[in-house]
């Protein structure tokens, strides 16, 4: 979990790791 990992940096990594996710999920379906 980002929120354990980076306790202090907040929203920009949740959200940078969300794309992340995202753009996972898209290659793994598009694959």
């Amino acid at each position: 979990m980002p929120d354990a990992s980076f306790p202090g940096h907040g929203g920009s990594d949740r959200i940078r790791f969300k794309l992340q996710k995202d753009f996972f999920n898209f290659l793994l379906i598009n694959l």
